[in-house]
């Protein structure tokens, strides 16, 4: 399963006063290693005139973009 993240320090730029729910799963990346996210936020978007509704995990990693699914790229059209 995949998932959308976004760096924490991008959420505070993006959002600043977003709530962030707490989780306590983790996950795992495609380099073996393990990521416990700091929680989940719900974000709509809007791409080419519909809305979408976007889950992504707050974790704590360098780098400064979120990354979206490929389901969820499918979905907004990025990927056809």
């Amino acid at each position: 399963m995949t998932c959308n993240t976004i760096p924490s320090s991008e959420l505070r730029q993006l959002f600043p006063n977003v709530k962030i729910s707490k989780m306590k799963s983790r996950i795992s990346t495609y380099g073996s290693q393990t990521i416990k996210p700091k929680g989940q936020i719900t974000r709509v978007c809007e791409r080419k005139g519909k809305l979408h509704t976007i889950d992504l995990l707050v974790v704590n990693v360098s780098g400064d973009k979120p990354l979206l699914s490929g389901q969820d790229a499918q979905a907004l059209k990025y990927l056809e």
